[in-house]
């Protein structure tokens, strides 16, 4: 979540950074953002 969203980082600089699969970032990325929508959720 953070290279993607904060950092600027593509899908392809991460996967090659983490030596992972493009789509494994973004799902990953995904499902951070989903985590994120719930505990924001339940803040407010």
């Amino acid at each position: 979540f953070n290279m993607f969203v904060i950092d600027g980082y593509s899908h392809k600089e991460i996967s090659d950074y983490l030596n992972i699969n493009e789509n494994t970032s973004k799902s990953q990325l995904f499902k951070a953002r989903k985590q994120l929508q719930v505990w924001l959720k339940n803040w407010f």
